[in-house]
């Protein structure tokens, strides 16, 4: 099991090492707001949390395209992402409407060359308490109007 897991592990930090983001690219919060009639997001129904999420955007940085982060919530009380190098690990609970509780965020304590986005969700997660879902977009947000954005892995 700690083998399979470990090279679980390799394999998404090797994949995901490579990818960064364009830091010229931007998601704006007018495009935040057509994001949320353009992708037809519906009343949130739990059942549709419970997949694999790529991010496509966060602090108005457009990853879309690039495979550099992911979100497990197949079990969300056990809910990990990655995100180029590092593991982090919480669990999510009290998921009601649109709102949830996001536990404390633990992280693998890899050193990489950069770790700008690890920070960025390790400092963002635990602040988020509100989603909205539909069955390929997932938003996740703050009331400091922070927001991730993941479409669903196929």
């Amino acid at each position: 099991m700690k083998r399979s897991t470990s090279l679980f592990i390799i394999t998404v930090l090797l994949s995901a090492c490579s990818a960064m983001p364009d830091s010229t690219a931007t998601h704006s919060t007018a495009q935040a707001q057509t994001t949320d009639v353009s992708h037809g997001l519906q009343p949130n129904t739990t059942s549709q949390l419970n997949q694999e999420w790529q991010l496509t955007a966060v602090q108005g940085v457009d990853y879309q395209g690039r495979s550099v982060a992911t979100l497990d919530l197949t079990d969300p009380a056990k809910a990990s992402a990655h995100a180029g190098c590092n593991t982090l690990m919480f669990g999510i609970s009290n998921i009601h409407d649109n709102t949830l509780h996001i536990s404390s965020v633990a992280s693998t304590r890899m050193a990489c060359p950069d770790m700008r986005l690890e920070q960025i969700l390790g400092q963002v997660l635990p602040t988020l308490t509100h989603y909205k879902v539909s069955a390929t977009d997932l938003i996740l947000s703050n009331s400091q109007g922070q927001a991730l954005y993941f479409k669903a892995v196929k």
